[in-house]
């Protein structure tokens, strides 16, 4: 009597985990391309074909790891055998997170994986697993992270900018900028000079910028192009020392009402070719080369008001060496010779007795030299006061 209670007992609880079992089973493969995983002891017992398809292995060759922590990257699987670890001790729900394995061709994977615990009676615990590729959704929030941060970027380089008129206060800050924003190996700003060549303003790691404008015809090529053609020009340079991996070369000319000021190369790996941050990169050059041009404006202008104060300042000592000339040869030359007439005139009407008309003339031809003399000195008087 006791043994068969035992077992119609052990037989209803059988009964109760297998029905749990495949009610995780059923809710586990409810979404359509959700694989399931099933680990007891660390090692898959079950994989659905949905999972065989995210991680490119055949459920044979997933029931023949060692541990299901080599699907793991290596980086995150201390975390993922801490959550296994307390999954199995604390009772809850789901535990839901994310994590990255790698595929069998050794290419990372993002999923999202929600783990529900199945315990047995006298059978170790098992771990049900429903995993989602998450790769999609992980790239386009690394887009959006990437474009907002552009844009951030983009923002902050019109406002440095504006608040600057020193050129190459302008290139360091240009350049400290796309290498925030862009993985960025070199990057550097020329601008033309007087003769139509460039010469550089400012440089990010300029020894790989030296490589690459001597040593390459493809750099000289983008750059002569860009600044005939007034367009953006993507190219790859081979990296010396024997690297296998080739720079990404970029050209974008700096124009300034359809007149190309100047050049920005930038160097890196394949993503700087991508769209977005080139595009990125254009709207940078169009602030820069708008402060660069507001810079060389602003310096022709101090420029020629220093040679107007300059001119101010000589035309000043011109005319008062000019006054004092003036002033000078009226008191060397007609003061003396109306003095002296005024002199000899005046002896000469003491000396001679003349009718009274004549003395009358004679009076008048004094005071007339002596106004003469009167108005010579007030002339000099107000040469000197203007000094």
């Amino acid at each position: 009597m006791v043994r068969r209670g035992v077992t119609e007992r052990e037989l209803v609880e059988e009964i109760r985990e297998q029905k749990d079992f495949y009610e995780t089973l059923l809710r586990a493969q409810s979404d359509v391309g959700e694989g399931l995983l099933i680990v007891e002891d660390r090692r898959i017992c079950y994989a659905n074909e949905a999972f065989c398809l995210i991680s490119g292995y055949s459920v044979a060759e997933l029931t023949a790891l060692s541990t299901v922590l080599e699907l793991v990257v290596p980086d995150q699987r201390r975390l993922v055998e801490s959550r296994m670890r307390r999954r199995l001790h604390v009772e809850a729900v789901e535990d839901r997170y994310e994590v990255a394995i790698l595929d069998r061709s050794g290419r990372r994977v993002d999923v999202e994986v929600a783990v529900r615990l199945l315990r047995r009676e006298d059978r170790s615990p098992q771990l049900v697993a429903i995993v989602r590729d998450i790769s999609e959704r992980k790239q386009l929030e690394e887009r959006l992270r990437n474009s907002l941060g552009m844009l951030v970027a983009v923002h902050e380089a019109g406002r440095v900018t504006s608040s600057t008129l020193e050129p190459e206060e302008i290139g360091a800050r240009l350049l400290e900028v796309i290498r925030r924003v862009s993985d960025v190996s070199a990057s550097g700003i020329y601008l033309r000079n007087e003769r139509g060549r460039l010469c550089m303003l400012r440089a990010f790691e300029p020894e790989i910028l030296r490589w690459a404008a001597s040593a390459t015809p493809e750099a000289e090529a983008a750059r002569r192009s860009a600044m005939k053609t007034r367009e953006r020009q993507v190219f790859q340079v081979e990296q010396s020392g024997g690297s296998d991996a080739p720079l990404m070369g970029l050209c974008l000319p700096l124009v300034v009402r359809d007149r190309v000021t100047g050049i920005l190369e930038a160097y890196g790996p394949e993503a700087l070719a991508d769209k977005t941050r080139i595009d990125t990169l254009e709207s940078l050059t169009l602030q820069v080369a708008s402060a660069l041009e507001n810079a060389r404006l602003y310096q022709e202008l101090a420029e020629r008001e220093r040679q107007l104060r300059n001119l101010v300042g000589k035309l000043l000592v011109a005319q008062e060496e000019e006054r004092r000339r003036v002033a000078r040869d009226i008191h060397d030359g007609l003061t003396r010779v109306a003095m002296a007439a005024h002199q000899h005139l005046q002896a000469y009407a003491e000396d001679h007795h003349l009718v009274r008309f004549s003395n009358q003339r004679m009076d008048w031809i004094l005071e007339l030299v002596g106004q003469t003399v009167e108005e010579a000195r007030r002339l000099i008087a107000d040469l000197r006061r203007w000094r």
